[in-house]
């Protein structure tokens, strides 16, 4: 019986080593640098009239100007600046008023925050997160790597809000 559990306990032992997962660590999808967590983002959904958000197409993260990818200046906060846009279907594109990525103690990011400017009175917002564990949406295009809230707003009035994901679209 000794010997069942020493081999037990060994093999355990073992799979984490060989892992790369030591006890207490979690294997995530967070993005650890601030270059792999900028990129397009599109609506994870096959349904095309959302209301509200018809004419949306996607988001985009960027670097914010001056700031280096591999060691970017960190707020007080624990966020990093970051500059980005949204553009619609019909060809408007809403640049950020302010955005920014919260950093985990551990390097990794965790939360994204951003307004648009207005254009013609129209204006966007974003409180989410990327995933910890990306998940394949049933009726979606693909892994979702963020979730969050997305409102829009009109001379200052909430028209519509709704909680979204949004898979990360590669470009060539």
């Amino acid at each position: 019986m000794k010997i069942l559990g020493l081999s037990i306990a060994f093999s355990f032992i073992a799979v984490a080593f060989y892992s790369g997962v030591a006890h207490g660590q979690v294997e995530t999808d967070l993005p650890e640098e601030l270059g792999t967590a900028l990129g397009i983002f599109k609506l994870n959904s096959q349904t095309t009239k959302i209301a509200g958000f018809e004419t949306f197409d996607f988001f985009q993260l960027k670097k914010f100007r001056g700031q280096n990818t591999t060691d970017p200046i960190i707020n007080r906060d624990g966020t990093v600046s970051i500059d980005g846009q949204i553009q619609t279907k019909d060809g408007r594109t809403y640049k950020f008023r302010q955005g920014s990525i919260k950093r985990l103690p551990t390097g990794e990011y965790e939360e994204i925050n951003f307004i648009t400017q207005a254009v013609k009175g129209i204006r966007f917002e974003f409180k989410g997160r990327f995933l910890r564990t990306k998940i394949l949406e049933k009726n979606g295009f693909g892994y979702s790597t963020i979730r969050g809230m997305f409102i829009k707003k009109i001379n200052g009035k909430r028209m519509a809000t709704g909680e979204f994901s949004f898979f990360e679209f590669a470009t060539l």
